[in-house]
């Protein structure tokens, strides 16, 4: 895989002082940057990424409304009930593991198109997927498209990093090789090139709108304004978090919260937190050591529960196979071997044929 074939634009800001130390994320520079990726009037790619950044702004109403005049024993339950379903299915089984890593495989290619018309969240599959390859890529350089060097709010900001449409033809086929899986049609070279959109956009514009009033549908219809509110206040809230776990989700060269004995793989910076690992499975240090496996409670005390899912669509015939890289974690790191900090490469080839147990 030629990694030439996948870039993001440079920021708005540098990471660096005069001196060419690193420097904190001022507010000014995050909201230069946040103005700057959603500025579609300067430049027409930015327009989706406009379009569904409003429309995640426009969730503060419902989530207001939903907090104000809705909140009771029973809608709170529905709320954590939702959020729950969503940050270990939503997020992690489909866009973390499934569209970004391939840690396993569906067992008829219908399914994965399902999943995009019912996706109720909205955010492209291409953004999360692409501009994740580059954070393993990057871990913890300057060039890294999210992490704590770029503060919380420029975490927020960055969300929209763009995807550089300045490539050759045969790159771009590159590009569409590392969402093939995904089940999307996609759009012309030429289209790419005007729109940075990977994917179809009437197919993606159609199913962003169908998913939108289905799901809004089905709330509605199970309990009324209160339901509908708490959902679409999940939805804002769940953005929220996603945003502040790239923040999170790594320790600085400066102070480095690795733990020793916890935290293994020192490759990257990469922390395994309780609070993202026992909420959807995010034990983020054992992912780095191993991105390409569909279980990431690799330690006594660490539970996965997006993989027990998984399992369970494998017993039922959904998921046709896995990849459990449980063994080959403690061989690496529970029996002595010393594990320095060479950079590894994100190879998208690495993503489908990685070793490890086959479920």
């Amino acid at each position: 895989m030629n990694d030439q074939s996948l870039r993001l634009l440079p920021r708005a800001y540098s990471l660096r002082d005069a001196e060419g130390k690193r420097k904190r994320v001022t507010v000014r520079e995050a909201l230069r940057q946040y103005g700057q990726s959603l500025n579609f009037l300067a430049d027409r790619r930015r327009t989706l990424h406009a379009a569904f950044e409003f429309s995640h702004f426009l969730m503060v109403i419902p989530t207001i409304i939903f907090f104000a005049y809705y909140v009771s024993v029973s809608t709170m339950v529905l709320y954590f009930v939702i959020f729950s379903v969503l940050a270990n299915v939503a997020n992690t089984i489909w866009y973390h593991r499934y569209c970004s890593h391939r840690a396993f495989q569906f067992s008829h290619p219908i399914i994965p198109k399902l999943c995009l018309w019912f996706n109720p969240l909205g955010y492209r599959e291409e953004v999360y997927a692409l501009v994740h390859h580059v954070h393993h890529t990057k871990a913890d350089e300057d060039e890294d498209p999210n992490g704590p060097q770029l503060s919380w709010l420029g975490n927020y900001a960055a969300s929209y990093f763009e995807i550089d449409t300045d490539i050759t033809p045969a790159q771009y086929e590159h590009v569409k090789a590392r969402l093939a899986h995904v089940g999307m049609p996609f759009s012309s070279y030429e289209s790419f090139q005007r729109w940075a959109c990977v994917e179809s956009i009437p197919h993606y514009l159609g199913r962003w709108a169908f998913a939108t009033v289905f799901w809004a549908g089905v709330f509605y219809a199970m309990g009324g304004m209160p339901t509908l509110m708490a959902w679409f206040a999940v939805q804002f809230c769940w953005h929220a978090i996603v945003r502040d776990f790239n923040f999170r989700g790594h320790g600085t060269p400066e102070k480095p919260k690795q733990v020793d004995g916890w935290d293994m793989d020192r490759r990257t910076l990469a922390l395994n937190q309780r609070f993202y690992g026992y909420l959807a499975g995010e034990w983020h240090n054992n992912h780095h050591a191993f991105r390409a496996s569909a279980n990431t409670a690799f330690m006594r005390g660490q539970v996965d529960i997006p993989f027990q899912m998984i399992r369970l669509l494998k017993g039922v015939g959904i998921v046709s196979k896995y990849h459990d890289h449980r063994k080959e974690f403690a061989a690496r790191f529970l029996n002595g071997e010393k594990v320095g900090r060479a950079r590894a490469v994100d190879v998208v080839a690495e993503e489908s044929t990685a070793p490890g147990h086959i479920g």
